[in-house]
C-alpha cells in the first residue's frame, strides 16, 4: 500500500512540473532557418506545379523529425509544431487529401508561426517565421479559389 502511494505521488509530481518554454540556440537557430528556407523554396519556385508541390515538400520535409528530437530542446513549441503542421500539409497535397485536410494543418501551422516573438525569439527566425506564415496564406488563397473549401 505504502509503494502505491509513494508510486501515486512521485506520478503527481512529475506531471505538476510546469512546462518550461525552450529557447533557441545557435545551433537550434541555424537548424530551424535552414528548415524554413528549404520549406519555402519548395513551394516559391517558378517549376512548382501541382503535381510535383506535394513531392517537393516532401523532400524539404525530410529528416524534420531529426531534427526535431535533436535540436527541439533548444526550440520553442511554436517553432516546432509551425514546421511540422507545414510539413503534414505537403503530406496531404502528396497523398492527394482533400483540400479541407490540407487546409486544417496549414491552419494550424499559421497558429503557430504567429507565435513568433521578436522580443523573445531571435530577429532572423522571427522574420523566417513570418515568410512561412505569408506562404501559407498564398496556399490558403490558391486552395479558396480553386475551389472554396479553406
Amino acid at each position: 500500500m505504502f509503494r502505491k502511494s509513494l508510486l501515486t505521488l512521485s506520478a503527481l509530481a512529475l506531471f505538476a512540473q510546469p512546462a518550461f518554454a525552450a529557447d533557441f540556440n545557435e545551433a537550434s537557430t541555424a537548424v530551424w532557418l535552414a528548415r524554413t528556407e528549404s520549406l519555402v523554396n519548395a513551394v516559391g519556385s517558378d517549376d512548382v506545379t501541382v503535381d510535383n508541390i506535394g513531392s517537393r515538400l516532401k523532400g524539404a520535409c525530410k529528416g524534420l523529425t531529426g531534427d526535431i528530437v535533436k535540436y527541439g530542446g533548444h526550440m520553442p513549441d511554436w517553432a516546432k509544431q509551425g514546421q511540422q503542421y507545414f510539413c503534414a500539409a505537403g503530406d496531404d497535397i502528396a497523398a492527394r487529401y482533400k483540400n479541407k485536410i490540407i487546409c486544417k494543418d496549414l491552419k494550424l501551422a499559421q497558429k503557430a508561426l504567429r507565435k513568433a516573438d521578436p522580443a523573445k525569439d531571435p530577429q532572423a527566425v522571427a522574420d523566417a517565421a513570418g515568410v512561412l506564415l505569408e506562404v501559407t496564406n498564398v496556399m490558403i488563397e490558391g486552395i479558396s479559389e480553386a475551389d472554396r473549401s479553406c
